[in-house]
């Protein structure tokens, strides 16, 4: 399995199985097949509310060509947008790294804040 099917979760699902005289094993109904997308938790909603400054504008990005760090991304620009910062644009922003970001990493350029959504690293939290 290379490194792209490791990344790319899918689901197979309604699919006819039959299983005759099984001895072991499962017959399932949905099959699901790679990572699990990642989803903004209580530590995360509270440490964006706690620690994020509000001084500048803050644009947010997400891994170019990575479904799963731009619907992660997504999450997180709608809870900010809700809570009043401001962001720049209408949803996150799509980046080619040169060394892709791992976890959530804030930084500064340019006058205003940029929030790297990257591949997961195991934490529900952002570093600056």
């Amino acid at each position: 399995m290379n490194d792209c099917d490791k990344t790319k979760p899918f689901s197979i699902i309604n699919q006819n199985v039959t299983s005759t005289y099984q001895t072991g094993g499962i017959t399932a109904h949905t099959v699901n097949f790679g990572n699990p997308r990642r989803v903004m938790g209580p530590k995360l909603k509270k440490q964006i509310l706690d620690e994020m400054p509000r001084d500048k504008q803050i644009v947010i990005w997400s891994v170019a060509g990575n479904e799963e760090t731009h619907a992660f991304a997504t999450e997180i620009f709608k809870f900010m947008r809700e809570k009043g910062y401001d962001l720049f644009g209408e949803a996150p922003f799509a980046n080619i790294f040169l060394t892709p970001p791992k976890g959530i990493v804030l930084r500064e350029e340019g006058g205003r804040r940029e929030l790297d959504v990257g591949f997961p690293d195991g934490t529900e939290s952002f570093g600056v």
